[in-house]
């Protein structure tokens, strides 16, 4: 909740929210086969998009967001991020938030994607999906 504008963050916690049964307390878990809880399959209530949108445009008028809130309401360019290593940048907190702290000599580059060779790359006749870990790779949980 935390994460959204906080315009919204009513609509997930008020009782007197319209669409608060999208947002039950506690929920089952179907553990069919399963052995661990994290496998399970969460049974949550189904949301009707219509309503949702609906009750979010309603109760939530443009005006109460921010200009950096409404910016990211919008559709815009898919962007690439890429592994830099002569880029050494850092990049600051999410909205300042404790938990989404700075990132300290990120070497990652973002290019939008119209601006790379990858948009063109797919219609080439060897493109294939390879699902495998580049050398390198840390996996921090091994069979999670």
């Amino acid at each position: 909740v935390d994460l959204l504008p906080k315009p919204y963050q009513w609509l997930m916690k008020s009782a007197k929210s319209p669409i608060i049964d999208f947002y039950p307390d506690s929920f089952t878990i179907d553990m069919n086969g399963k052995r661990w809880p994290w496998e399970a399959v969460v049974l949550l209530p189904f949301i009707d998009s219509k309503r949702l949108i609906e009750s979010s445009r309603k109760m939530v008028p443009d005006n109460l967001l921010t200009d950096d809130e409404k910016r990211r309401n919008q559709l815009g360019d898919a962007l690439v991020y890429t592994r830099d290593e002569q880029i050494s940048k850092t990049v600051p907190a999410l909205n300042n938030r404790p938990n989404f702290g700075l990132i300290e000599e990120c070497n990652v580059s973002e290019k939008r994607y119209n601006d790379t060779s990858w948009k063109d790359e797919h219609l080439a006749a060897k493109s294939v999906l390879r699902p495998e870990l580049l050398p390198g790779t840390i996996v921090p949980y091994p069979g999670f």
